[in-house]
């Protein structure tokens, strides 16, 4: 090994041992107390006490410089590259002073917390609020709302998307401040004739589906009187004053949301009135209510839509004048009425 590199080596031990040394008194001063701290200094005072420690060092060093500079030219004599070298470091020095006092000057005159008492604001947890959930009707695939979820529909659907069709077995419907919606599932494809159909659902929250649903009709639920009411009439095209019909009129103010009206197309509200009607007394008699002659008409007036149940869960649905009974399906199937449903909805 030559002379050089056990120099080198020599060199470079020492520097590791010194290094190893301060790191662990610097370690221990830690554990002890630093000077200039203190007791339970927050992370602020731990970055001003680094800045201040190391601006000093910096400092330190600068000056140690300079003096080994002012050395090295007062020993130059006549060696010249030697008086320029010491020339340059004692420049360098005073450079660097003149940087590190700059540098502590500028953050000072900035704010003096950043070289005297560094106060770090704790930031205040903001909890960004969940945007609530869309209004309209949503379908489940499981029961309780679980499972695999629809996007919100606000729209009556003749087909449903075959992702649900026949597998919605709940639903969910969301309002809010300016809509409320509700559903009639039914299990045939089409909105326009009889099937098997669920009732109507109107509540908000989640519903059970007991029905292999295959089409939709679904509502906005009016927030007031939707309308004049709804007529139902014991012949054809009753409203025409020349049918001698006899008719049964559901007011307004009987007809309001959520759940709007319910009666057995039996009950006394669904009674024909016969005055002025030139009918015989017999058939009079026979067709006291719209559950005894269901083969006439319906006047919608207004935006309702009206659901005839039979006495099962045989349905058909209508949001228009109904001119003629006999030939839609709930009445031709000959199963009865049962349930009348009339719930006031928005245009």
């Amino acid at each position: 090994m030559t002379k050089k590199i056990k120099t080198k080596y020599l060199l470079f031990s020492a520097f590791l041992f010194i290094f190893l040394f301060l790191g662990a008194s610097f370690v221990l001063a830690l554990e002890v107390q630093l000077p200039g701290l203190k007791e339970n200094a927050s992370i602020g005072d731990y970055v001003v006490f680094i800045y201040n420690f190391l601006l000093g060092a910096a400092g330190t060093l600068a000056t140690i410089s300079f003096a080994v500079g002012a050395v090295g030219y007062i020993m130059s004599g006549d060696n010249t590259q030697l008086a320029s070298n010491s020339k340059d470091r004692m420049k360098g020095a005073i450079l660097g002073v003149v940087l590190i006092c700059s540098s502590w000057l500028i953050l000072n005159t900035i704010n003096t917390s950043f070289t005297q008492t560094l106060t770090i604001t704790k930031l205040t947890p903001t909890t960004i609020p969940t945007p609530p959930p869309q209004a309209g009707v949503y379908y489940f695939s499981q029961a309780g709302c679980a499972g695999n979820s629809s996007a919100p529909n606000i729209s009556s659907q003749s087909a449903i998307d075959p992702a649900f069709k026949g597998n919605i077995k709940s639903v969910k419907i969301v309002d809010d401040a300016t809509s409320s919606y509700g559903v009639i599932f039914h299990a045939d494809e089409g909105l326009f004739s009889g099937g098997i159909c669920s009732l109507p659902i109107t509540k908000a929250g989640c519903q059970p589906v007991n029905i292999s649903a295959a089409a939709a009709d679904i509502f906005q639920i009016s927030n007031g009187i939707a309308g004049d009411g709804v007529v139902f009439y014991s012949e054809p095209y009753g409203w025409d004053t020349g049918s001698n019909a006899g008719s049964a009129t559901i007011k307004a103010e009987d007809i309001l949301p959520p759940d709007g009206f319910k009666k057995d197309a039996g009950d006394d509200v669904f009674k024909y009135n016969w005055d002025f009607i030139n009918q015989p007394e017999d058939y009079k008699t026979l067709c006291k209510t719209f559950k005894d002659c269901p083969f006439g008409s319906i006047r919608i007036k207004g935006t309702y839509l009206v659901g005839l149940y039979s006495s099962g869960t045989y349905c058909q649905t209508f949001s228009v004048d109904v001119p003629n009974l006999l030939v839609q399906s709930i009445v031709a199937s000959g199963t009865g009425l049962g349930d009348v449903y009339i719930i006031p909805t928005q245009q």
